[in-house]
């Protein structure tokens, strides 16, 4: 098998593969925050590709806060049969790295990812917590 590449691309272009992110399994924001929303002006898209053809895809955002947080807004392309985590996580992590971020942080609702994040070094640090007021 190929190896995955990654290439940058316009935040806007990945809107139609984040917008599976918005399923009510996926969403961690309780419908607050759509594809349209984290594909804004301050995030960096990028595609992640094998044998040119587009496997997945994530966005990242950097903040610089008491330190600086390299911030997964999104991230798709795990139905397509390849592992996020195992695979693509090792790419965002150098990239974070490069761009002089201490940490990676994203938040998830998927149950199932717990434990393989965490066998990659990651530790829960809190939790969302959402009510609707209307």
């Amino acid at each position: 098998m190929e190896a995955l590449t990654v290439r940058q691309v316009h935040a806007e272009a990945l809107r139609p593969m984040l917008q599976a992110l918005e399923r009510d399994k996926t969403d961690t924001t309780s419908g607050a925050v759509a594809a349209c929303d984290v594909c804004g002006p301050n995030a960096q898209g990028f595609e992640v590709l094998q044998a040119g053809v587009v496997v997945g895809c994530y966005l990242l955002q950097v903040q610089q806060y008491t330190k600086k947080v390299c911030w997964v807004l999104g991230a798709a392309g795990g139905a397509l049969g390849h592992d996020m985590v195992a695979e693509v996580l090792p790419m965002i992590e150098a990239q974070a790295k490069a761009a002089g971020a201490e940490q990676v942080a994203f938040t998830s609702k998927r149950r199932g990812l717990e434990q393989k994040i965490t066998a990659s070094g990651f530790k829960e640090t809190g939790r969302v917590y959402r009510k609707n007021l209307l």
